[in-house]
């Protein structure tokens, strides 16, 4: 039987682009956490083509999440609906417990309108057995930031990037309420952390947690070959805070002085259009190939071929396809933005230039690309850093540890038997 049993909740799951959430959930579920997803809002359908449709297929997720519905879209007559059926529902689950809810938000102070609200948004949860709530994003809390509270369990949330990096002064306010109710804020990078504290997360409340990588999966080629010509991989979504023009323009500038390379694009977003008619613009459809999103072994295997990684980004909260190319064993060059810096270090496991520098990225990749034995010692050094910092053995102990701790000072958190998930 599990030990306990968490309560994720997000904006939108499934997603295609937020696999790190789905990674975290399985180690959670090795260390004996069972988990349920909460949506608000389902957006997308993983379709069994996609190549992210085995990693989540891997978890289960569609007897793990449960569709709260867009309440965005709800008038009044909706929501007493919703409230009602939900009522039924928790009643079904727990009788006790639905009713301890009930008399919980009676007695708090406010109107009823509050109060009916705390319970539409409480009721999905009441009768599982939740020991724990975990918010990933913090826009998926807003507006919910009550709901640990009146379900009487700690609440963590999860800071992962644009949540905060990108915040309006709307977006911050809200931040800043939600931190203000939160047991633990995790920052997936200490760039994230410093914005975090910025908008009102209490220092004493508020640490990294980085990605975990998976060092055994992304690892160095066991039968490495040498590339003719010399291979630059670049592995992100099609989007302007990645950048993907500027290394058009870097790697414009290396082949015009000289150089002999291949460069694989992996990936898609809304500015492939632009970025491939770039390409063509500057001629240099014959050594730029994109291969559209890949699933992960793919996206290994591509890294096993490639020379060196190629990261041009403007924004990048933390970097996870630079860590995992770095474990990989292949030197880094990318932008000294964001988290990246945490991940690659200068001059040693890769370079860093400036966002925008085209001429700089041009003369790294430049260096790189003519010096195969600089490539082979930054590689190795990149690997002996992502597995001392970012390694799943380091990291994966963490938030369970967290979490025990967390339940442990709440004096034994939400129903401790672990009533049945649906």
């Amino acid at each position: 039987m599990p030990e306990r049993r968490v309560a994720f909740l997000l904006y939108e799951f499934p997603s295609p682009t937020q696999t790190f959430v789905v990674d975290q959930l399985e180690n959670l579920l090795a260390h004996g956490t069972d988990v349920l997803v909460f949506v608000r809002r389902r957006q997308y359908t993983i379709a069994a083509a996609a190549p992210v449709h085995a990693v989540y297929e891997r978890i289960g997720w569609r007897r793990r999440s449960i569709d709260l519905g867009d309440e965005e879209d709800w008038g009044r007559s909706e929501q007493l609906r919703r409230l009602v059926s939900r009522a039924l529902g928790a009643f079904a689950r727990s009788p006790a417990e639905t009713l301890r809810l009930v008399r919980r938000v009676s007695a708090e102070s406010g109107p009823l309108r509050r109060k009916l609200a705390a319970l539409l948004h409480a009721l999905p949860f009441t009768g599982r057995g939740i020991d724990l709530l975990h918010i990933h994003f913090t826009w998926s809390g807003w507006d919910w930031e009550t709901l640990a509270h009146t379900l009487g369990v700690p609440l963590v949330v999860n800071v992962y990037g644009a949540d905060v990096a990108l915040a309006d002064a709307d977006g911050a306010q809200r931040n800043k309420a939600l931190f203000a109710r939160a047991d633990a804020i995790l920052c997936s990078s200490r760039y994230l952390e410093r914005i975090a504290l910025a908008q009102g997360a209490p220092a004493e409340r508020t640490r990294v947690l980085h990605p975990a990588i998976d060092c055994a999966f992304f690892s160095p080629d066991p039968a490495p070959h040498v590339q003719h010509p010399p291979m630059l991989l670049s592995v992100a979504r099609l989007h302007w805070k990645k950048a993907h023009a500027d290394g058009v323009r870097a790697v414009a500038r290396l082949r015009a002085a000289g150089a002999k390379f291949r460069w694989r694009i992996v990936g898609n977003g809304p500015e492939e259009e632009a970025i491939r008619a770039l390409v063509c613009a500057s001629g240099l459809e014959d050594c730029v190939e994109f291969t559209g999103t890949l699933e992960r072994s793919a996206v290994r295997d591509a890294m096993r071929d490639a020379s060196l990684f190629f990261l041009p980004s403007l924004h990048e909260e933390f970097g996870v396809a630079a860590a995992e190319a770095q474990a990989c064993g292949l030197p880094v060059v990318a932008t000294r933005v964001g988290g990246l810096p945490e991940i690659v270090e200068d001059g040693a496991s890769g370079v860093l230039v400036a966002a925008g520098d085209a001429d700089a990225m041009a003369r790294a990749l430049g260096t790189l690309l003519g010096d195969a034995a600089l490539r082979s010692a930054m590689g190795a050094q990149g690997r002996m850093r992502v597995q001392r910092l970012f390694g799943r053995e380091v990291i994966s102990e963490a938030l369970p540890a967290l979490y025990t701790s967390l339940c442990n000072a709440s004096g034994g958190a939400g129903a401790r038997s672990l009533a049945p998930a649906h």
